[in-house]
């Protein structure tokens, strides 16, 4: 019961910052459909090398070094989604080149899933350790 609710607790917050990165690429960047797959691409890539961080430890993220594989691997994605849009096979992937505005409000909505989810994971470790129920 409790990884189900775990699951679709996370997931919704996952789901939530999804549809905000549709919102802002269509309603504030008029995103065609190449510009929405680009930043959706790098948004979702981030996201996702994120929560891994993020939920590998009970600790908070930032005050857990991960193993250096981890962490080179992680950095080497991030790096490969941000350049991937630029690079010439990035037209047959329907990827786009991103200006600046746009990485930068991916990169904003990163850190708020990613300070979300933090908050998401202490609430939920505080009630293992309490006992509390967790409500669904």
């Amino acid at each position: 019961r409790r990884v189900q609710v775990f699951m679709v607790a996370f997931g919704a917050i996952s789901t939530i910052f999804d549809l905000t990165t549709f919102a802002v690429l269509r309603l504030v960047f008029h995103a065609p459909a190449e510009l929405l797959r680009s930043g959706w691409f790098v948004e979702s890539t981030f996201t996702e090398l994120a929560v891994m961080l993020v939920l590998r430890t009970a600790r908070p993220f930032y005050r857990s070094s991960p193993s250096r594989p981890l962490l080179w691997s992680s950095v080497s994605t991030a790096i490969l989604t941000v350049l991937l849009p630029y690079l010439p096979i990035a037209g047959r992937l329907g990827l786009t080149w991103l200006a600046p505005s746009v990485l930068a409000s991916m990169f904003g909505i990163t850190v708020t899933y990613v300070f979300l989810t933090e908050l998401l994971k202490r609430r939920w470790r505080n009630a293992l350790i309490v006992g509390a129920p967790i409500e669904t």
